[in-house]
């Protein structure tokens, strides 16, 4: 279509407009070939219009079109060039006399002027009769060049149905998941969800995928979700799927320069014998040759496993199995109506003639044939617009419209149809990304304004941003993007997909200049101005053609292009992106590429400089470095890149201080992270203050004993952040000494908006109350949402956080000195205060807070309360105060803490560790503000070092279980282990994880039967954090294991025993198993030769280990084993080249192991040399967890 050509042409008719242009033109005679030239571009404008207004051209017309739009961009080229060099040429010095000829000879080169401007004349020229020559053909095909188009912008509402809300498909997800759980037999069994595009096949099934008895009949890590988008058939590649799948099962990349064979294999290896759920969407394939080919791995799974298909072919339907195959229909008629009226009409607001309405509204309905996504675009389409609009969209456009998946791509065309040219050029843009992908929004206001898609408002009041964030909420209200992601705390949106049939329609319009590859192409067409790379290959040659404009490569950690090689192919790129492809250094040539506007080197964490070349890049509008870890300090001449409007330094951790110079950078409207250094590294922090003042994001500040004094600035407290009017995230950082810690944080009050603020290192006393007689946050920090008070071992005093009404996350923690949290409440206030207690606050962390006694002090005054409780430190609680929202909830290390206010029925997660026996956690079960029935808890994950602690355990559904300390009891059978006993076998059908501290501890806990009824248990960890607690050999040997370590009674090295048979007779289901500090066993125990379903060991400080045992191949499906600190392990055992699955060995502190296994020489390197990955430096234990996929956060060691 024409709209790229429509933009580009507006923007070269305000190019050759500007003043600068006019003038070194008219210097050198061309004003008149530019006033000529002008008019011309005008024509094409208005050529480009009217064939945009057509929507359908024949071949001749499009080849037309497609000259002119060729000749416009070339032209575009050449003009941005020569504004470029103007620039540059304006913003040095005049000398005294300031005459046009001075301005015109600093205007060129002063080497070569005369050449400089023979180039130039000779390219205007050549360009204006290239232009001139297709222009004047216009009338040939019969465009009009009086085209007027139709400003519709300022008329759009920005509101937007929630894409959440999924109407009348209640039945259907309940036959789908009937379908699924009455096929109970020893096959994998094949489900396929057809129906034509846009019904919710997707939606239906993610619906089924999520629903509560699904995720009881297949474990959560046998659950997978590939999408396969097939639709050019040619797709369909079996070792793709297979990739896809074996990627969300290891969790890991995998090379897809892999062999068909070994790809088979490891696949065989990851499902074989496991019951797993496999969601197939969009699937396109109808030849029985390829799907049988696929269909052959898939069944390895156990018996009982599912593979769930959706698709728009009843031919595959049929070729995967026809008899189970659900035919997905339009909505009801009266889900119909209801979808559409929840997007057409404003919720709650009747329209005048609302009945006229109403009843071309049902007609429309009609003609939409109750398809959901053509229900919501032709509704949103309409919103709002007047009457007139709804008779046309039903009389002249939608009428035609009939079933079938090429027709509701005519209505979907419809709504793409009724967009102005530039709100068409920034979808039509979206056809860069793949399908399914998830677009940043922030990324896209960059891509498009890079490309200048964004026009500005006709006043100049508005910016870009402003602008870009208008033709967002026009797009996403029109229902060209769906599943929203919104920012954490807030209502903005952060990301969002488009649904695969708007993504057709953008690949459709975008027709030949927009190209998305995976693979090495041979050549790109001379038409291609936009790629993305998405492939694994080394990117060796050229692209092929030498005009594009966009380059956008997100790698996976390895290079796949080699920038240096690349520049001299990439002179007219407005984009640039090459993230995550282990980017170490920029070449200098980066400095040629005078037209790129978007650079994005974010997740290349060995980068630690840019050349200073880069301050070349006149027009550079956005830098983003995020995540570039390493990246120590920016150029010195980085003011420079004057036109710089959105700078990206989050995750830049080794980052000493900002540039110079900030100031010159007036157009920077976007800075997520900005590093203000009151440490002496930098002498003008007043500047840098001044020069934020209009930015948005995070803003920290680090002051240590050399900052200078801060009490004022101009004879005005607290200025320095106060008049930061945009900044959302403030972290003030403490290092080292400070004579006057107050009065620098009374220096440093922050904006009355920002949302999340961090102090840590504090060394004051008391935060100041910055100029208010009440220390309630409440009234002056009403915004926040999240606060951090860290190692502010001083602080006696804080203010009032309970009445903050936006405020969902508070972490305090080493507040050494710190009592009690707030004042006792007496008199009228107290009834206001219970109701007003933390309203919003679902996270809480209270760690190493050792004096705190509790939340309020007795005071002999305050009337006696009936709820109340007083203990022995004179702490009073109320049981109406309460955390009504509270999810989350961790103390630890608070050894004085005897009472606390009560936690409702919704918390998820505890954990109380190392605290004061006498304080008992309370869960409220007659909170009627949760919404939940008596005994109706949802805590998932509990760590605990007492179950005294906690009153009310919840009864149901708890996952995850840490018992921290072994809690010695002098009678094993006494009343309140016999409860706690009983407490966890309520647990046996949920229970997933699982860390004990000692064998005793499982055997008083456990007895007799062990965790033989724990069938969901998957991830087991024996030992303690603390190093001085280790079991005995003859405790961990006493205690045997299961196949899948359910069953801990002792277990004699016989063959063919009953014991051993009922030990085999478990479920297989446990992947993850942990030894922590326990440093008295010198083996494994023998019962873990059982446990064919492991995949991940870790032996963490287990020192006198001597040998891994020969029978550790019978560890079968084991893919990771690590190493640490075990220094009596002096070599592997000689069976380690049976573990075909290992995929990774990872050993460190075992100096004599390491030694053996040191490549090349090692005795025992011929033991590891068919494991991929061997590493003797293994990543810390938070890392390793995190890559093991746990699903609860781990301990630090």
């Amino acid at each position: 279509m024409a709209e790229f050509g429509i933009l580009i042409a507006e923007k070269l008719i305000e190019v050759i407009g500007s003043e600068v242009i006019k003038e070194v033109c008219d210097m050198w005679n061309y004003k008149s070939q530019l006033d000529e030239l002008k008019e011309t571009v005008s024509t094409i404008h208005k050529v480009l219009l009217d064939a945009d207004a057509r929507r359908e051209l024949s071949n001749a017309d499009q080849d037309y079109i497609d000259k002119l739009k060729d000749a416009v961009y070339d032209a575009d080229d050449l003009f941005d060039e020569f504004l470029t060099l103007a620039e540059l040429k304006q913003l040095r010095p005049l000398n005294k006399r300031g005459k046009i000829y001075e301005k015109v000879r600093c205007f060129f080169s002063s080497k070569n002027q005369l050449g400089q401007a023979y180039r130039m004349s000779r390219d205007v020229k050549h360009i204006k009769k290239r232009l001139g020559d297709i222009a004047d053909c216009h009338k040939k095909f019969g465009f009009n060049v009086d085209y007027k188009p139709i400003i519709r912008r300022r008329e759009e509402t920005c509101s937007y149905v929630d894409a959440n809300k999924i109407i009348g498909r209640e039945e259907d997800k309940e036959a789908i998941v009937k379908m699924l759980l009455d096929r109970n037999n020893e096959e994998v069994c094949f489900t396929t969800i057809v129906g034509v595009g846009g019904l919710g096949k997707t939606a239906l099934a993610q619906l089924v995928y999520d629903d509560e008895r699904i995720n009881n009949e297949f474990h959560k890590n046998m659950k997978f979700w590939v999408c396969v988008s097939d639709q050019e058939r040619e797709q369909f590649d079996v070792k793709t799927i297979l990739i896809k799948i074996l990627e969300q099962v290891t969790r890991k990349k995998i090379d897809d320069s892999s062999t068909l064979q070994l790809v088979q294999h490891q696949f065989q290896e990851n499902l074989r014998g496991q019951k797993y759920l496999l969601v197939l969407d969009d699937v396109w394939n109808e030849d029985p040759m390829k799907w049988c080919n696929l269909q052959e791995f898939l069944t390895f799974g156990q018996g009982g496993s599912k593979v769930m298909v959706t698709t728009r072919s009843m031919m595959t339907a049929k070729i995967i199995d026809e008899r189970h195959a659900y035919e997905l229909e339009g909505l009801s008629g009266d889900d119909s109506w209801r979808l559409f009226e929840m997007s057409a009409f404003d919720k709650g607001i009747k329209r005048e003639n609302h009945n006229e309405f109403v009843e071309i509204g049902k007609k429309i309905v009609d003609n939409c044939h109750n398809n959901p996504l053509a229900l919501k675009v032709v509704g949103s389409l309409l919103f709002g617009q007047s009457i007139s609009k709804w008779h046309l969209v039903k009389n002249s456009e939608l009428g035609k419209i009939e079933k079938g998946d090429k027709k509701i791509m005519s209505t979907l065309k419809l709504s793409y149809h009724n967009l102005p040219p530039s709100l068409k050029s920034c979808f039509s843009y979206c056809a860069i990304f793949p399908k399914d992908y998830r677009i940043e929004k922030q990324m896209l206001f960059d891509l498009w304004m890079a490309h200048g898609y964004i026009k500005s408002s006709s006043d100049g009041n508005e910016s870009l941003e402003n602008v870009a964030e208008e033709y967002f909420a026009i797009l996403l209200r029109r229902c060209f993007f769906q599943d929203v992601i919104k920012i954490e705390y807030g209502e903005d949106v952060e990301s969002v997909k488009i649904h695969d049939l708007m993504h057709d329609v953008a690949q459709e319009v975008g027709r030949e200049e927009i190209h998305a590859m995976t693979c090495i192409p041979n050549i790109l067409g001379d038409k291609v101005r936009h790629v993305c790379y998405v492939g694994d290959s080394y990117l060796k040659s050229a692209l092929g053609s030498n005009k594009i404009r966009s380059f956008i490569c997100q790698g996976n950690g390895k290079p796949v292009v080699d920038v240096h090689t690349q520049i001299e192919n990439w002179m007219f790129l407005r984009v640039l992106e090459v993230s995550n492809l282990d980017v170490v250094e920029l070449p200098n040539s980066i400095g040629k590429l005078q037209h790129l506007r978007y650079l994005d080197l974010n997740h290349n964490r060995n980068l630690e400089l840019l050349p200073n070349a880069i301050t070349r890049l006149h027009n550079l509008q956005s830098l983003i470095l995020k995540d570039c870890s390493n990246l120590k300090e920016l150029p010195k001449d980085f003011c420079k890149l004057v036109k710089l409007r959105h700078l990206d330094l989050l995750g830049c951790y080794n980052l000493i201080c900002m540039p110079q110079g900030m100031e010159k950078l007036t157009s920077l409207q976007v800075l997520p992270y900005f590093l203000v250094d009151l440490a002496g590294n930098t002498t003008s922090q007043d500047v840098e203050f001044e020069a934020v003042e209009c930015f948005e994001g995070k803003i920290k500040i680090i002051i240590d004993e050399d900052s200078r004094k801060m009490e004022g600035k101009n004879g005005k407290k607290g200025v320095y952040l106060k008049s930061l009017k945009h900044v959302t995230t403030v972290y003030i950082k403490f290092e080292g000494r400070c004579d006057n810690p107050e009065g620098l944080l009374e220096a440093l009050e922050p904006p009355s908006n920002v949302k999340r603020l961090v102090i840590f290192g504090y060394k004051g006393e008391k935060i100041p109350k910055w100029g208010r007689a009440m220390d309630n946050w409440a009234f002056s920090l009403s915004h926040l949402v999240e606060i951090r008070l860290q190692n502010c071992q001083n602080l006696e005093e804080i203010p009032v956080l309970s009445k903050l009404p936006l405020l969902k996350t508070l972490y305090l923690w080493r507040l050494d000195k710190l009592a009690y949290m707030e004042e006792n409440i007496s008199g009228k206030s107290y009834n206001q205060s219970a109701e007003l207690f933390f309203p919003s606050l679902v996270h809480l962390d209270i760690v190493e807070l050792e004096r705190l006694k509790g939340w309020w002090k007795k005071d002999s005054t305050s009337s006696p309360s009936l709820n109340g409780v007083d203990d022995d430190n004179g702490f009073c609680l109320d049981r109406r105060f309460r955390f009504p929202c509270l999810s989350s909830l961790m103390i630890e290390k608070c050894p004085n803490l005897t009472s606390f206010p009560s936690c409702p029925t919704t918390i998820e997660e505890l954990r109380l560790k190392t605290i004061n026996k006498r304080l008992q956690v309370h869960v409220d079960i007659e909170d009627e503000t949760a919404g939940n029935s008596k005994g109706d808890f949802r805590l998932r994950e509990l760590e605990i070092d007492n179950m005294g602690n906690l009153k009310s355990p919840p009864l149901n559904y708890l996952t995850c279980l840490q018992i921290l300390k072994d809690e010695e009891v002098e009678d094993k059978h006494s009343e309140s282990g016999e409860v706690e006993s009983q407490q966890l076998q309520k647990w046996a059908s949920s229970l997933q994880e699982l860390k004990i501290p000692r064998m005793n501890t499982l055997r008083r806990l456990f007895g007799e039967t062990g965790l033989q009824h724990f069938t969901a248990l998957d991830c087991l960890t024996l030992g303690s954090d603390d190093e001085d607690k280790a079991d005995t050999e003859e405790e961990f040997e006493a205690c045997s294991f299961s196949q899948d370590v359910r069953h801990f009674t002792a277990l004699e090295d016989k063959a063919d025993t009953e014991d051993e048979i009922e030990a085999c007779s478990f479920p297989q289901d446990l992947w993850h198993l942990y030894f922590f500090n326990l440093q008295n066993i010198t083996s494994l125990p023998k019962g873990m030769q059982y446990l064919t379903s492991l995949r991940y060991l870790t032996l963490w400080n287990c020192k006198n280990l001597k040998a891994l045992p020969e029978w550790i191949t019978c560890l079968s499906s084991l893919k990771l084993l690590t190493i640490y600190k075990c220094p009596a392990l002096k070599s592997l055992p000689e069976a380690m080249p049976q573990l075909t699955s290992l995929q990774t060995l990872e050993i460190l502190g075992c100096p004599k192991l390491q030694e053996r296994c040191k490549e090349p020489d090692g005795e025992d390197c011929y033991k590891i040399k068919h494991i991929p990955d061997t590493n003797q430096a293994a990543p810390c234990y938070r890392c390793f967890r995190m890559r093991a996929n746990a699903a609860w956060q781990p301990w630090c060691l």
